[in-house]
């Protein structure tokens, strides 16, 4: 399977190798973030983000980008740091942005009171728009909510609407989740009927199932509709869409669509408003059980006869991977024995995590259910499986949680075992420990299975995020190139390359940069080749070897045709040939 972050690491090889005019470095860092590497975004951001006195302008278009990559990582306290850190003399206009992004950070948190002292101090201080205070008076009715405190949610409503009459699309969606928490719910689809914006959908629909429950079947189709013809691709909309539908299907108690559904919302990784749209693992679960059982009812399954159960599930795997699902859960849940039960969910989790959005599916299921209230009762076999989920999602806290108390293995899955735990110790602090374990792995490098260099590679290009580029060296070193195919020894030559660069060593850099380009062909002017080769007459003109760079560069330039790299091509080579000018001069 490919692995994401190291086509992220190629994204900025690429980038680096196609270079963009300067304008346009934030974008390509934005690339990298919009690619799933936020991390490896965020260290770019650091080594190049413009300083605020120098550049204020450049500065603020950076930081701007920064608060959006980690809202992507719902890195709320990041977001918060931010925030606070921000220079004395920064505009109002983002004076004011950042008091609204921390704000909505404190109460992503759960930090309501912080929230609230942020907004009224804003509101009392600073001399804001009367749109940005609007959203301010807005975010308070949130806070309300959040604390489950409806009649002030509601009192605070009142207030606004009596010193705004907002009739924004925002105004009606908050006052619809108001009316629908207080349960008036008439008087929310009387709000809400008619207005032509996708983002009331949900709410509307809500309201009438509760004002007409003879409606459910009209609203069903209406959502069926909206879903089939991607109307939206917002996954907050999508999931809320989804998450009327599963209601819909439990009422009407048609429960492979209810599965259908909130998986679907599940698998889209985000939070809705848990009052309202019932969008979690313990839906889930529930909607597997009746549905798990209605199967068994047809099939005349009884409890207690667990191969038949396996054989029912099993049978369904290929062709009907959904309808296995519901069944495995069952026999998860009520199977006879504990090697049974432990089974069942080894299946179930393999074939959640086959799921687009799988990662997100297991995580709602296991770590969001009243079934497992704690990490320690969630069979093992699963944990290893969450413990990669929890990795990839930069989720260290859980990540550790899980791998707690874990036992080892067997055997034949030692490899990812001790690879998982080096990882967790390198990205939670524990260097040290997690370079041994790395170590150790290398002693067994000859036994190694396809893959297994990709997968360890990963937790070098961790330490290099965390600039411990010499242990990074020292393990690359290691890996023997013998069981490298020919692009596996060629990027091995190139990490060394990065991490020798990081070190300020351009001219051992350029060596690797170099050897990377040729490995396969002395000539070679592939992709990767020119990726190498422009790497490699950076270091070389840092390194002072300024006529060897200008000489790879006129070879980049004679053999590539997009006219905004020719461009910058020729400026880099123009700078150098000015160098050596300067250097020849200079002689006596």
């Amino acid at each position: 399977m490919p692995n994401p972050n190291l086509k992220a690491f190629l994204l900025l090889a690429l980038l680096c190798a196609s270079p963009s005019l300067p304008a346009d470095e934030l974008q390509a860092v934005m690339d990298l973030a919009r690619a799933g590497a936020h991390g490896l975004a965020l260290q770019e951001m650091d080594a190049r983000q413009p300083d605020f006195q120098t550049d204020p302008s450049g500065w603020i278009r950076w930081e701007r980008e920064r608060l959006y990559v980690l809202e992507l990582r719902r890195d709320w306290e990041g977001v918060v740091a931010r925030a606070r850190q921000a220079p004395a003399d920064i505009p109002d206009s983002l004076v004011h942005e950042f008091i609204t992004r921390r704000a909505e950070a404190e109460l992503a948190l759960g930090r309501v009171a912080e929230a609230r002292q942020l907004l009224r101090r804003g509101l009392w201080e600073a001399s804001a728009p009367a749109a940005v205070r609007q959203h301010w008076r807005r975010l308070l009715v949130r806070g309300y909510l959040q604390e489950n405190a409806v009649a002030d949610a509601r009192a605070a409503m009142l207030r606004y609407q009596q010193d705004y009459a907002d009739t924004s699309p925002e105004w009606y969606l908050l006052s619809g989740r108001v009316l629908l928490r207080a349960e008036r719910h008439a008087q929310a689809l009387e709000l809400l009927r008619g207005v032509d914006d996708a983002r009331v959908r949900p709410y509307r629909w809500l309201a009438r199932l509760h004002t007409e429950p003879d409606s459910a079947e009209a609203v069903a189709a209406e959502i069926d509709k909206v879903l089939a013809q991607a109307e939206t691709s917002e996954p907050l909309q999508q999931a809320r869409l989804w998450a009327v539908r599963a209601r819909i299907s439990a009422l009407r108690e048609t429960y492979a669509e209810q599965v259908r559904a909130l998986e679907a919302g599940l698998a889209l990784g985000v939070a809705t408003d848990p009052a309202l749209f019932e969008l979690n693992g313990e839906a889930l679960w529930g909607a597997y059980l009746a549905w798990g059982g209605q199967l068994g009812n047809a099939e005349q399954l009884l409890i207690g006869q667990d191969e038949r159960w396996y054989f029912a599930a099993t049978e369904a795997m290929e062709d009907q991977p959904r309808r296995a699902r519901a069944l495995f859960a069952l026999l998860a849940l009520q199977g006879q024995t504990g090697e049974h039960r432990e089974l069942a969910h080894e299946y179930l989790a393999k074939l959640v995590l086959a799921q687009p959005g799988g990662g997100n599916l297991l995580y709602g299921l296991y770590l969001d259910s009243s079934q497992f209230p704690r990490i320690a009762d969630i069979p093992p076999v699963v944990r290893y499986l969450l413990v990669d989920v929890a990795l990839d999602r930069q989720d260290l806290e859980a990540a550790a949680a899980l791998m707690q108390g874990l036992a080892a293995p067997a055997a034949e899955r030692q490899f990812a075992w001790q690879l998982r735990r080096a990882r967790v110790l390198v990205l939670t602090g524990e260097i040290a420990a997690g370079v041994a374990l790395l170590n150790d792995l290398l002693g067994g490098q000859a036994d190694w299975e396809a893959g297994a260099h990709d997968r360890f590679l990963q937790v070098i290009f961790d330490l290099q995020r965390l600039k411990e580029h010499e242990r990074a060296i020292t393990l690359l070193e290691r890996i023997d190139p013998a069981g490298l195919a020919l692009q596996g020894r060629r990027e091995l030559l190139f990490w060394l390359g990065e991490s020798h660069a990081a070190l300020d060593q351009p001219r051992t850099a350029a060596v690797h940069f170099l050897r990377s380009a040729i490995l396969a062909d002395p000539y070679a002017m592939d992709p990767w080749a020119q990726t190498a080769r422009y790497h490699a007459a950076q270091a070389l003109a840092e390194a002072g070897l300024r006529a060897d760079a200008a000489s790879l560069l006129r070879e980049l330039l004679r053999v590539t045709r997009d006219n905004n790299r020719r461009a910058v091509l020729r400026h880099e080579l123009q700078q150098l040939e000015a160098g050596q000018d300067a250097d020849h001069d200079a002689r006596p």
